[in-house]
């Protein structure tokens, strides 16, 4: 068979380079014209249809992977899915076992496939499927959450005392006993500048006193200052502030308990003994809500030796005393309460300590605490300037 030149017009001579792909679909190229030439295009012919077969196999094959691929997809939504809804029960008290399962991916021979099909199958052991497995899963997820949570640092133990404070403590502690007598005095001091008491207490500090060893620090007048202090540490004060305080030395005849020195107007119309007894407390049983409380039961006992309060007042200090004290090591520390309520409070005390003076612990009580006071101004700048800062 000879092929005419119109033939060869129509089909003319071409090539095709097919780069990295393994399959072979045989030959592309018809045959040159040739004697041989009608041999050579019916081999031709029989290549080409292999060729179609061999792509129709293909597109087959691509087709079943695509519907694998999608059945793996599926599959894996639905894992996803109970994956989530277990996770949002794990923390209830019950939770529900999963009732669906997802369907089983289809299993091909190809490679593909295979693979998918083993993630899936992997996927879907973990998943749970009874009511133990969730619990435990449960178990699990709360534990995450409870090592997740900060810790509270733990409370910093309180600094060491400086060198000078911890040896003069000692020697307090062991030194011979000296012929001091035993208790608590007020050291008075005339100063024509009023200023606060957090200001004094750092002057205090400055002219290298010991802060702590100054328990309380008051005004009884307008320029008249007084120190509580011990009756061994008095010398130690009185030198510090003749030397510090260009000269200035204690008021000897000073008499806190003076009437004349209850300048209020309201006192104005009380007899000389009751305002004696408004002097006193005032003066005694102020220092007394106002001092440390590791040290007040020793400064309630030094007045009721020199009959600055009486028997009662002591006893009930001792008693409010005790109570705080258990009261602190047995249960938490309660809640710090407001600055108002403190000094209503303290308010309080004192007038129910004085009232220990005329009535027994029941009526003192009732006149003291049956009805809540209402601090004044006045009232509230003399409470806060007479705290131990």
């Amino acid at each position: 068979m000879t092929l005419s030149p119109t033939s060869q017009h129509h089909h003319p001579q071409t090539s095709i380079d097919i780069i990295n792909i393994s399959t072979d679909f045989g030959p592309t190229t018809p045959p040159s014209a040739s004697p041989e030439s009608e041999q050579q295009l019916s081999t031709f012919m029989i290549e080409v249809r292999n060729r179609l077969a061999r792509l129709e196999t293909a597109h087959v094959e691509i087709e079943r992977l695509k519907t694998a691929l999608a059945e793996s997809e599926a599959a894996r939504q639905a894992l996803e899915a109970q994956l989530a809804a277990a996770t949002g029960t794990a923390t209830s008290l019950a939770p529900k076992p999963s009732s669906s399962r997802p369907p089983p991916a289809t299993t091909t021979t190809t490679t593909a496939s295979a693979s998918v099909s083993t993630t899936c199958t992997n996927a879907t052991s973990v998943t749970p499927s009874s009511p133990g497995n969730q619990l435990s899963f449960a178990s699990v997820v709360a534990s995450n959450v409870d090592a997740k949570r900060k810790k509270k640092p733990a409370a910093r133990p309180p600094p060491p005392p400086s060198v000078s404070k911890a040896s003069a403590t000692l020697a307090r502690l062991f030194a011979p006993q000296s012929d001091i007598p035993y208790g608590y005095q007020f050291i008075y001091f005339a100063t024509p500048v009023r200023r606060s008491l957090s200001e004094l207490r750092r002057l205090v500090q400055g002219v290298v006193l010991n802060n702590s060893r100054v328990l309380d620090i008051q005004y009884p007048v307008q320029n008249v200052i007084s120190f509580l202090v011990h009756n061994d540490y008095v010398l130690t004060v009185t030198k510090a502030m003749h030397l510090h305080g260009r000269g200035c030395s204690p008021l000897i005849d000073f008499d806190p308990c003076d009437p004349i020195n209850l300048k209020d107007p309201k006192l104005a119309s009380l007899s000389p003994d009751l305002r004696v007894q408004k002097a006193i407390e005032v003066k005694s049983l102020r220092s007394l809500s106002f001092v440390r409380r590791f040290v007040r039961i020793s400064v309630a006992h030094s007045f009721l030796l020199y009959d600055r309060i009486n028997q009662a007042q002591f006893n009930a200090i001792l008693k409010e005393e005790m109570l705080a004290r258990s009261s602190s090591s047995a249960a938490a520390k309660p809640r710090s309460p407001s600055s108002d309520q403190e000094r209503l409070a303290k308010k309080q005390r004192l007038s129910y300590l004085g009232y220990l003076l005329h009535h027994d612990a029941e009526t003192a009580s009732l006149l003291a605490y049956a009805v809540s006071p209402t601090l004044s101004a006045t009232e509230d700048l003399e409470m806060s300037e007479s705290s131990d800062n």
